[in-house]
Parts: C-alpha cells; structure tokens; sequence
C-alpha cells in the first residue's frame, strides 16, 4: 500500500461504538462507499457499560405524562424487536437476548397518585401487573411485601450486539488516530499518526466522548458536548437473574439490576449520584441499598466492584439528559450521538436523511490496520 496517495472515500465513520457500527450496516446496505476508523476498540466505551435496556419511553412516563423522552423513544421496542427478529432493517437475530421483559417493582405501598397513575390506561397498555402466582423466583419470597409489574421491553447482551453488527462489515472498519482534520468545499483531508492520508466527501462523527476533540480539530465550535458521570457497582456471586427496576415512593427507580451469568450489574438512580463517592463508599452504599429492598437475597459472599463511565451528549442548558437523539450538520461534517442505546436505529435514520452521496466506483483498500474488540465491564 503507498502510504503517500490519499485513501478515497465516500463517508468516514469516526468511533466504533454502537452509532458508527449501526450507521456504516446501512449505508453499506445502500452501496455506500462508508468506512469506519477507531482509536481504542470496536464497541466503544459506554455501549459495552451499558445495561442493554431497550427502553419504550415507559420510565419516562411515570411523572403521570409522556415527557419528551418517552415520546422520542416510544417506537424503539417494536423497531428493534424487528431486527432480534431477523425482519428489521438489519437481522440482529443472532443477538443474545437476555430477557423478553423487565420487570419494575415497589419496596412497599405506593402512593396515592402513582397508584392511581398505574392504574390508568395509559399505563395499562404499557405495564402488566403480575399476580402473585405469576411472580419470577426472586420475588417469591414472603418477605416481598411490594406490587410487580412487567415491562414488555427486552434486555439484551451489549457484547453481543456488537458482534453481530460487526460481522457484515469488519473489512470496512480500520484503526487510526487522527492526527489533523482539513475541511475545504471539495471534500475533507484526514492525517492520521501512522502517516496515512484519507480523503471522504462526508465525516460523520460518531466517537462519544471523543466527538469533543475532533470538533475542536475541526474548528467547530458548536455542538457543545456535556458529559454526565456514573459510577455503576458491579458485583459476582451466586445471584439469581433480574432484569428489574426498583421504585420507592417516587416515580425515580432507586436502582436499575441487570445480570449476566452470575454478574449484577447496578445502575439508574445509585449510579448517577454515588458518582463523587469513592468506589468504597459507593459499594457500601450499595450493600445497604438491595440489603433494605431485597434482604432475603444474601449477597455477602459477592465480589464487589465499580466502575465509572460518561456519558458523552449534547449540552443543553439544564444539564440534565437530552430528550431525544441529537444529530447536526456542518458543511460536511456531521456530529451524533444517540443518547440512549434504544434510540440507536432513530440516529442512524435521521442521518440517513442529511446525506446524499453521489454513487461512485470505490477505490478498493487493503491491508488496514485491524482494531481489537472491546471487552465487558466486568472483564
């Protein structure tokens, strides 16, 4: 390969999370001359931490309301439930799913208003209340004294996913680090470290957290990334699976559970504000947490853990999570980030949309470097 004739190329992915692994399958779909480069690992970083809850909006939707996020993320289920059933517009039907449903449930009386709320019909054609008789194992202990209610909203393994949209095109996803970006009205000149040289009409940046930098080599200065911390605890024992999220008297879950083999892996409300804890402090936390809202299950023989993640978003003026996936485009630079692992294929649509490549021959390319792919948290 003669390293001093640039690579051509319709459309440049940068960062191989799950957005860029999506976005380059549908444009590959279309004959669309589309690369993906990665710095680190094929996976990215927070699509691996995720939990791999293909939500429907209906956490959101327990103010009483469909907020902005429900509502953006109301079609997700049924979209991806296509695709784990091969008739999608990608066939993930080779992707572990870990459970059809999760489950939400109450430590203890709920109150009034959100009682009534559950009750409501909007809720009752999202949420099923379990019978007693129907409960899984873990909540079949007589120290249960809560309601249950199913979501029809699947979990799925995140390593997997990754996996399979790998696959179709691993030949088209290559490591570099980029070293100098130049924009011009004919197309864009990329200089990796290693002394390549790539040239693509459009880039399309998709690295998470990494977006900041390469905006700034850009000279962008709009969107703004906000990065909202975590710090999720892991914990490895004899654990039973639960795909659950626990309500107290308010309509923000204390803690979102999701297992794999003998692995919980805890989120939501103790991940967002343990994160200027010290990981000690944060596992004590923990310990106290599901001692008071599942003390039948003995956890005292688990191996504890925590592991600290941001996540990577567009800023908006509260701080707080965007609604919606967000995409913008700047001559031909266009930024993504999904927000949310559900609202993945509404992204890649959405950039779809912004793009209109002239078709082309492609220059064939070999010999790229390979990228390694990202491992479990826990691993």
């Amino acid at each position: 390969m003669n390293d001093s004739k640039p690579l051509e190329m319709d459309v440049l992915i940068a960062g191989g999370g799950v957005a860029g692994l999506w976005l380059l399958n549908r444009l590959r779909q279309q004959n669309i001359n589309a690369w993906l480069i990665e710095n680190k690992q094929l996976g990215g970083i927070q699509t691996p931490a995720s939990q791999g809850i293909i939500h429907g909006g209906t956490k959101y939707a327990l103010t009483g309301k469909l907020s902005e996020s429900a509502k953006a993320i109301g079609r997700m289920p049924e979209l991806w439930q296509a695709c784990l059933e091969g008739r999608g517009e990608l066939d993930l039907s080779k992707v572990e799913v870990f459970a059809q449903h999760q489950y939400l449930w109450s430590t203890g009386r709920l109150d009034s208003n959100l009682a009534q709320f559950f009750a409501s019909k909007l809720m009752q054609s999202r949420m099923l209340a379990v019978k007693k008789e129907q409960f899984p194992e873990l909540f079949k202990n007589p120290a249960f004294k809560g309601k249950l209610y199913q979501l029809n909203e699947a979990v799925i393994n995140p390593l997997s996913l990754i996996k399979v949209l790998i696959e179709p095109v691993k030949q088209y996803c290559f490591y570099g680090d980029i070293l100098e970006i130049k924009q011009t009205d004919l197309n864009l000149t990329l200089q990796l470290k290693s002394g390549l040289t790539l040239q693509s009409q459009q880039l399309i940046l998709t690295a998470g957290a990494g977006n900041a930098e390469l905006l700034k080599q850009l000279n962008l200065t709009q969107p703004k990334q906000q990065l909202r911390p975590l710090q999720m605890v892991i914990l490895k024992g004899n654990l039973p699976p639960l795909y659950a999220h626990c309500l107290g008297a308010s309509t923000t879950p204390k803690v979102t559970i999701t297992s794999a083999q003998n692995i919980w892996y805890l989120g939501g409300q103790i991940a967002e504000a343990g994160v200027d804890l010290t990981p000690q402090q944060q596992i004590a936390k923990a310990k106290s947490l599901l001692k008071s809202i599942i003390p039948w299950v003995n956890t005292e023989s688990c191996e504890w853990d925590t592991l600290f993640i941001d996540r990577a978003e567009p800023e908006i003026a509260s701080g707080l999570k965007p609604a919606d996936a967000f995409v913008k485009k700047e001559g031909r630079v266009i930024t993504a980030w999904p927000t949310k692992l559900a609202l993945t294929p509404r992204l890649s649509e959405q950039i779809l949309n912004l793009i209109s490549i002239p078709k082309a021959p492609a220059q064939e390319i070999k010999d790229l470097p390979s990228v390694p792919l990202c491992l479990a948290p826990w691993q």
